[in-house]
Protein backbone atom coordinates (compact mmCIF):
# COMPACT_ATOMS: atom_id res chain seq x y z
CA UNK A 1 0.00 0.00 0.00
CA UNK A 2 1.33 3.42 -0.94
CA UNK A 3 0.46 6.44 1.17
CA UNK A 4 0.97 9.95 -0.09
CA UNK A 5 0.89 13.11 1.97
CA UNK A 6 -0.99 15.93 0.31
CA UNK A 7 -0.90 19.47 1.68
CA UNK A 8 -3.80 21.79 1.02
CA UNK A 9 -2.35 25.29 1.06
CA UNK A 10 -5.62 27.15 1.70
CA UNK A 11 -6.45 25.32 4.90
CA UNK A 12 -3.00 24.13 6.04
CA UNK A 13 -4.46 20.68 6.59
CA UNK A 14 -2.54 17.60 5.62
CA UNK A 15 -4.27 14.45 4.51
CA UNK A 16 -2.79 11.07 3.72
CA UNK A 17 -4.18 9.59 0.49
CA UNK A 18 -4.08 5.91 -0.31
CA UNK A 19 -2.95 5.33 -3.87
CA UNK A 20 -5.34 3.19 -5.94
CA UNK A 21 -4.04 -0.36 -6.38
CA UNK A 22 -4.37 -0.01 -10.17
CA UNK A 23 -2.55 3.32 -10.60
CA UNK A 24 0.13 1.70 -12.80
CA UNK A 25 -0.27 -0.30 -16.00
CA UNK A 26 1.67 -3.18 -14.42
CA UNK A 27 -0.96 -3.41 -11.66
CA UNK A 28 -4.03 -2.96 -13.89
CA UNK A 29 -7.28 -4.48 -12.65
CA UNK A 30 -7.84 -7.61 -14.77
CA UNK A 31 -11.52 -7.89 -15.77
CA UNK A 32 -11.12 -10.81 -18.21
CA UNK A 33 -12.97 -13.34 -16.05
CA UNK A 34 -15.49 -10.84 -14.63
CA UNK A 35 -17.50 -9.80 -17.72
CA UNK A 36 -19.71 -7.96 -17.87
CA UNK A 37 -17.68 -5.81 -15.48
CA UNK A 38 -19.31 -2.86 -13.73
CA UNK A 39 -17.60 -1.12 -10.87
CA UNK A 40 -16.97 2.26 -9.27
CA UNK A 41 -13.39 3.44 -9.62
CA UNK A 42 -11.43 6.36 -8.24
CA UNK A 43 -8.27 8.10 -9.45
CA UNK A 44 -7.76 10.31 -6.38
CA UNK A 45 -4.36 9.55 -4.89
CA UNK A 46 -2.91 8.16 -8.12
CA UNK A 47 0.51 9.50 -9.03
CA UNK A 48 1.22 10.73 -12.59
CA UNK A 49 3.58 8.18 -14.10
CA UNK A 50 2.50 7.87 -17.73
CA UNK A 51 2.35 10.13 -20.77
CA UNK A 52 1.17 9.53 -24.33
CA UNK A 53 0.50 12.43 -26.70
CA UNK A 54 -1.19 10.18 -29.29
CA UNK A 55 -4.02 9.49 -26.81
CA UNK A 56 -3.95 13.01 -25.28
CA UNK A 57 -2.58 11.83 -21.92
CA UNK A 58 -0.30 14.49 -20.41
CA UNK A 59 2.61 13.66 -18.08
CA UNK A 60 0.79 15.44 -15.23
CA UNK A 61 -2.33 13.29 -15.65
CA UNK A 62 -3.39 10.94 -12.86
CA UNK A 63 -5.24 7.78 -13.82
CA UNK A 64 -6.07 4.15 -13.14
CA UNK A 65 -5.70 1.07 -15.34
CA UNK A 66 -7.86 -1.90 -16.35
CA UNK A 67 -6.91 -4.84 -18.59
CA UNK A 68 -8.86 -7.33 -20.68
CA UNK A 69 -7.57 -10.38 -22.58
CA UNK A 70 -10.30 -12.15 -24.59
CA UNK A 71 -10.23 -15.93 -25.04
CA UNK A 72 -11.95 -15.60 -28.44
CA UNK A 73 -12.31 -12.89 -31.08
CA UNK A 74 -15.15 -10.58 -30.09
CA UNK A 75 -16.37 -6.99 -30.05
CA UNK A 76 -15.70 -5.23 -26.74
CA UNK A 77 -17.16 -2.03 -25.29
CA UNK A 78 -15.77 0.07 -22.45
CA UNK A 79 -17.74 2.93 -20.95
CA UNK A 80 -17.14 5.40 -18.15
CA UNK A 81 -20.01 7.38 -16.69
CA UNK A 82 -21.17 9.10 -13.51
CA UNK A 83 -17.75 10.71 -13.14
CA UNK A 84 -17.32 13.72 -10.88
CA UNK A 85 -14.42 15.11 -12.96
CA UNK A 86 -13.56 15.65 -16.63
CA UNK A 87 -12.44 12.15 -17.58
CA UNK A 88 -10.64 10.60 -20.52
CA UNK A 89 -10.77 6.94 -21.60
CA UNK A 90 -7.85 5.52 -23.61
CA UNK A 91 -7.27 2.05 -25.10
CA UNK A 92 -3.78 0.55 -25.52
CA UNK A 93 -2.11 -2.69 -26.64
CA UNK A 94 1.43 -3.94 -26.13
CA UNK A 95 3.60 -4.39 -23.06
CA UNK A 96 3.27 -1.85 -20.24
CA UNK A 97 6.69 -0.38 -21.01
CA UNK A 98 5.88 -0.12 -24.76
CA UNK A 99 2.16 0.71 -24.98
CA UNK A 100 0.62 1.65 -28.31
CA UNK A 101 -2.45 3.90 -28.32
CA UNK A 102 -5.37 2.33 -30.19
CA UNK A 103 -7.82 5.15 -29.49
CA UNK A 104 -8.71 7.74 -26.90
CA UNK A 105 -11.63 9.98 -26.08
CA UNK A 106 -11.18 13.70 -25.62
CA UNK A 107 -11.62 15.19 -22.17
CA UNK A 108 -14.98 16.88 -21.81
CA UNK A 109 -17.06 18.02 -18.90
CA UNK A 110 -18.68 15.07 -17.18
CA UNK A 111 -20.06 13.33 -20.29
CA UNK A 112 -19.96 9.56 -20.79
CA UNK A 113 -17.00 8.09 -22.65
CA UNK A 114 -17.39 4.98 -24.83
CA UNK A 115 -14.88 2.93 -26.82
CA UNK A 116 -15.89 -0.03 -29.02
CA UNK A 117 -13.20 -2.23 -30.55
CA UNK A 118 -12.61 -5.54 -32.31
CA UNK A 119 -10.81 -7.58 -29.65
CA UNK A 120 -8.51 -10.37 -30.86
CA UNK A 121 -8.14 -13.59 -28.87
CA UNK A 122 -5.03 -13.61 -26.68
CA UNK A 123 -4.28 -9.89 -27.07
CA UNK A 124 -4.19 -7.89 -23.83
CA UNK A 125 -5.94 -4.53 -24.00
CA UNK A 126 -5.26 -1.82 -21.42
CA UNK A 127 -7.78 0.87 -20.56
CA UNK A 128 -6.68 4.06 -18.82
CA UNK A 129 -9.22 6.31 -17.08
CA UNK A 130 -7.55 9.67 -16.51
CA UNK A 131 -8.20 13.37 -16.19
CA UNK A 132 -6.91 16.16 -18.39
CA UNK A 133 -4.70 17.71 -15.69
CA UNK A 134 -3.11 16.81 -12.37
CA UNK A 135 -6.01 18.34 -10.43
CA UNK A 136 -8.58 16.43 -12.50
CA UNK A 137 -9.24 13.22 -10.58
CA UNK A 138 -12.22 11.64 -8.87
CA UNK A 139 -14.70 8.81 -8.90
CA UNK A 140 -16.40 7.23 -11.91
CA UNK A 141 -18.32 4.14 -12.94
CA UNK A 142 -16.67 1.83 -15.47
CA UNK A 143 -18.38 -0.86 -17.49
CA UNK A 144 -16.69 -3.35 -19.82
CA UNK A 145 -18.67 -5.88 -21.82
CA UNK A 146 -18.38 -8.04 -24.91
CA UNK A 147 -20.94 -8.80 -27.59
CA UNK A 148 -22.16 -12.23 -28.53
CA UNK A 149 -21.28 -11.55 -32.17
CA UNK A 150 -17.78 -12.83 -32.92
CA UNK A 151 -15.41 -10.59 -34.81
CA UNK A 152 -13.87 -12.46 -37.73
CA UNK A 153 -10.27 -11.59 -38.71
CA UNK A 154 -11.16 -11.27 -42.42
CA UNK A 155 -13.64 -8.46 -41.73
CA UNK A 156 -12.82 -4.84 -41.07
CA UNK A 157 -12.82 -4.18 -37.30
CA UNK A 158 -15.44 -1.48 -37.85
CA UNK A 159 -17.89 -3.25 -40.18
CA UNK A 160 -19.78 -6.48 -39.80
CA UNK A 161 -22.03 -7.26 -42.78
CA UNK A 162 -25.10 -9.34 -42.05
CA UNK A 163 -27.63 -10.45 -44.69
CA UNK A 164 -31.00 -12.06 -44.17
CA UNK A 165 -34.17 -12.93 -46.07
CA UNK A 166 -37.56 -11.65 -44.99
CA UNK A 167 -40.67 -13.49 -46.13
CA UNK A 168 -44.15 -12.03 -45.73
CA UNK A 169 -47.03 -14.48 -45.93
CA UNK A 170 -50.62 -13.32 -46.27
CA UNK A 171 -53.11 -15.52 -44.43
CA UNK A 172 -56.79 -15.45 -45.19
CA UNK A 173 -59.41 -17.29 -43.14
CA UNK A 174 -61.87 -17.39 -46.01
CA UNK A 175 -64.48 -15.36 -44.10
CA UNK A 176 -65.72 -12.06 -45.37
Amino acid sequence: MTLRLTLFSNSFVSKALVAPSNEACSSATDVSSSLPYINTGNSVGAFPAFSDVTCDVASSTRGVWYQYTPATNTVATARISEQDFSANLSLYTGACNELVCSTGTAVSEFSDRVINWAASAGTTYYLLVSGGTFSSAGSFQIGIEVSLIPCYPSLSPHVLNVSFTLSIVHYSSGRS
